[in-house]
């Protein structure tokens, strides 16, 4: 990992460690902590307290947060008219983030799409290949910033998943490490996409953010894309 990068670990572990605080401590039910709060509040049988779903209102906020921060750098490119590729990517990324808050929010895949006659795994496949997609579009430049802190995002949203497929429904194990991971996961997505945001308007406004990066194209009076890259 180059100079610095370890920076954007921060968040990650401080997620980390969060998220082991709340399977440990020995006050509550640790699954009222990462249910959704109403799923909490029916579980427990006891309707209901503020820190019903305090895990899961943390992840909403981060998906929420991440998206809304990646559309508008990608409307900040878009108005320098400036690195197209770059803002589609980023634009994806934010749509990907609202998606997944939403699904978390209103329980789409778990509730909401079965009510629907929609079945759950139809809904998670549709998410598969809507990452797949947002990784064929991206993988160029996912491999020049930062691969190891996205691939560590990748992975724990795959294992968050994997546990809720396979996992035993309704056990503390399960909703721990299933939610556990997916927070954590949550937390290197946001990380590693609002670090590249943050690089990506920079260099379209020509700032010099780190020597170990640059933006092909930034000579350029209106370059017709952009990517970010390690300098070697």
């Amino acid at each position: 990992m180059a100079r610095n990068d370890w920076m954007l670990l921060v968040p990650v572990l401080a997620a980390a460690v969060l998220a082991m605080a709340a399977a440990m401590q020995p006050f509550v039910d640790p699954r009222l902590l990462f249910l959704d709060t109403i799923i909490a509040g029916v579980v427990s049988g006891d309707c209901c307290r503020s820190w019903y779903g305090f895990m899961s209102t943390l992840g909403v906020l981060m998906w929420v947060g991440t998206g809304s921060v990646l559309l508008f750098a990608a409307m900040m490119l878009m108005r320098m008219d400036r690195a197209p590729v770059v803002r589609l990517q980023l634009l994806f990324a934010g749509l990907i983030s609202l998606t997944f808050g939403l699904d978390d929010v209103y329980l789409i895949h778990e509730n909401a799409a079965p009510k629907l006659g929609v079945p759950q795994l139809a809904v998670l496949l549709a998410y598969v290949l809507l990452a797949m997609a947002y990784m064929a579009l991206s993988w160029r430049r996912i491999l020049a910033f930062n691969p190891v802190l996205f691939l560590l995002a990748g992975g724990l949203l795959a294992a968050s998943l994997v546990v809720d497929l396979f996992g035993t429904t309704g056990s503390v194990m399960t909703i721990v490490w299933e939610d556990g991971a997916k927070f954590v996961g949550i937390a290197a997505w946001s990380s590693y996409h609002l670090a590249f945001a943050s690089l990506a308007v920079r260099a379209a406004a020509g700032v010099v953010d780190q020597p170990k990066y640059r933006v092909a194209g930034t000579h350029d009076a209106n370059p017709s894309s952009a990517r970010v890259y390690r300098a070697s």
